[in-house]
């Protein structure tokens, strides 16, 4: 069956959430219990969503972390491996490398070897192609450097002790979930309906998991936090805030026949508070980048004043920095309002609970400095 999904886009505050809960919950009461499931990216959202759903015989509505998810299908399909805690990985790849190096096989990392640093950094490197589904095998036959064929033995050797122990880390969950679903499709058999909401990118395994899900289920919807002028890559295009949703909407659209939704944020911000809607309104919108033109428009200001050093020599000070609330303000052209009340100055801007340091405490923190390079 040719896998189909429903992609639910929109920028922040769109109403993605809400209109998939809405979908969610009416299914849900038709469908019953363990017909519906709802993938979340971690605890927190996972608890916010089980509050929305909590009513009635909505107790157990099947909504979990992509982990969680993955698990049960190890466990359905009686895959004899054990998960690892994220220290129990880390001695493993000490161990491994451990090994390489009395062997004589690390002769480029060889002095940082075993060192916390260079633990911490192979980790990253081994989950960084673990999540690109990049073998040892094959990034030591590419590689043309000797840090590179070193740190693909690192990774090799982990994956050895792994297999020998019958266990699997954080990114080697996906990989065993994904082949119980090859070898049992049965696994994902009775699914009505699949809601993924708060992802901006997946793993390989991920998106394997999720298109053999969208090919099973009766019905798939796939939230994205993105806005029509990055996929349209049209002028007003933010790439900086919405880059890594434009390649998962992409990859999504390579792997599965897929149906757009678009939500209107206006909808959505009409409910919020005025001060939220102002937020959003300014932090996002295109002058940002673009600038603004009139009057109120000001000159960056300047990073140093000129003070008096003893003697009479004249340096420079660096100035107390811009608040949040400022710098937003400044750059969509209208300045914070200040107040003097007790002579302290601070931003009374509407969002000025996000700045409590006055400028007061900024010269305070920084006198010591100044008085000992006998600035001031």
């Amino acid at each position: 069956m040719t896998p189909r999904a429903t992609l639910v886009l929109g920028p922040s505050r769109a109403g993605k959430t809400r209109s998939l809960l809405n979908r969610y919950s009416t299914l849900l009461d038709v469908a019953g219990r363990g017909r519906c499931v709802w993938l979340a990216p971690n605890s927190t959202a996972v608890a916010e969503v089980r509050d929305a759903l909590a009513v009635g015989s909505r107790l157990e509505p099947g909504v979990g972390t992509f982990a969680g998810f993955a698990q049960q299908l190890l466990v359905a399909g009686r895959v004899p491996a054990r998960a690892l805690a994220p220290g129990e990985s880390r001695r493993l790849l000490e161990h491994a490398i451990a090994e390489l190096r009395a062997a004589g096989q690390l002769r480029h990392f060889a002095r940082v070897a075993e060192t916390p640093g260079f633990v911490a950094q192979a980790g990253v490197f081994i989950a960084d192609a673990k999540r690109r589904d990049a073998w040892a095998e094959a990034l030591q036959k590419s590689a043309r450097q000797q840090r590179e064929r070193e740190l693909a033995a690192i990774y090799g050797a982990y994956q050895r002790l792994l297999a020998k122990a019958r266990a699997f880390d954080a990114e080697g969950l996906f990989w065993a979930a994904r082949d119980a679903v090859k070898r049992a499709p049965e696994l994902l058999a009775g699914i009505d309906l699949v809601v993924v909401d708060g992802f901006n990118d997946f793993t390989a395994a991920q998106y394997d998991i999720l298109q053999r899900l969208a090919a099973a289920a009766r019905e798939t919807c796939i939230s994205l936090t993105i806005d029509a002028a990055t996929v349209d890559a049209t002028a007003a295009a933010r790439p900086d805030l919405f880059g890594r949703s434009a390649e998962t909407l992409r990859t999504l659209g390579e792997r599965m026949r897929c149906q757009r939704q678009w939500l209107d944020p206006h909808e959505e911000a009409a409910t919020a508070p005025p001060m939220w809607r102002q937020v959003a309104d300014k932090l996002f919108a295109a002058e940002l980048t673009e600038g603004v033109a009139g009057d109120d428009q000001r000159e960056p200001p300047a990073k140093y004043a000129p003070v008096s050093r003893p003697g009479g020599s004249a340096a420079l000070r660096p100035q107390p920095p811009l608040c949040v609330c400022e710098a937003a303000s400044r750059s969509v052209g209208r300045g914070a309002r200040e107040s003097t009340s007790g002579g302290d100055a601070f931003c009374s801007h509407p969002v000025s609970f996000v700045c409590k340091k006055t400028a007061r405490d900024w010269a305070t923190d920084r006198v010591s400095h100044w008085q000992a390079s006998g600035w001031g």
